[in-house]
């Protein structure tokens, strides 16, 4: 069963990072059946995990809020919630909560830091550095991101070396704009 459900869950955050929604959505449901028919409830968490990154790919955010939140309530196990709350977050700054993004960020860097799990921190951090220069603490911020990038270029975790860039961009565009006006 374990070797099943981790394989066809590790396809589904590859298909995710190639960006190919319609696999993402088909094994996201299928580890959701899988799991309910063999009660297994890591499955069931895992699917509704890539369920989410399929509606993030596709753009629908509060769907991908519904999915990691339905995560999260599902598992037992505090990685896996650690891990759908990171999402949690990235869900609502993409969905302009800044203010709802912060506590599920604000635990997932906390739990990480703690017991030094960086592949779920650092995305936590990057994500949280952006809610902490949109609500004004724009050093702090800069410097949460900036230690999180740095992390991935270390890591060589590719896929978060160009969503922090395409962040950065995000955050600079604005303050030009903004100082433009």
């Amino acid at each position: 069963h374990y070797l099943y459900f981790k394989s066809l869950g590790a396809m589904g955050i590859s298909y995710w990072n190639l960006g190919d929604s319609k696999q993402v959505f088909k094994i996201g449901k299928s580890l959701i059946e899988y799991g309910k028919k063999h009660a297994n409830i890591r499955s069931q968490t895992m699917g509704h995990m890539i369920l989410g990154g399929a509606y993030n790919l596709i753009g629908n955010h509060l769907k991908v809020i519904e999915c990691f939140k339905k995560a999260c309530e599902v598992t037992a196990d505090t990685m896996y919630e650690i891990s759908a709350k990171t999402y949690i977050g990235l869900g609502y700054i993409l969905n302009e909560q800044i203010d709802l993004a912060e506590p599920p960020l604000g635990e997932v860097v906390d739990f990480t830091k703690e017991y030094e799990w960086d592949w779920a921190g650092m995305p936590g951090q990057l994500f949280l550095g952006t809610v902490m220069i949109a609500k004004g603490n724009i050093n702090k911020g800069f410097k949460m991101i900036d230690e999180a990038h740095q992390s991935f270029i270390r890591e060589g975790r590719k896929y978060y070396i160009a969503l922090t860039e395409y962040i950065l961009g995000k955050i600079y565009s604005q303050i030009v704009e903004g100082s433009s006006s």
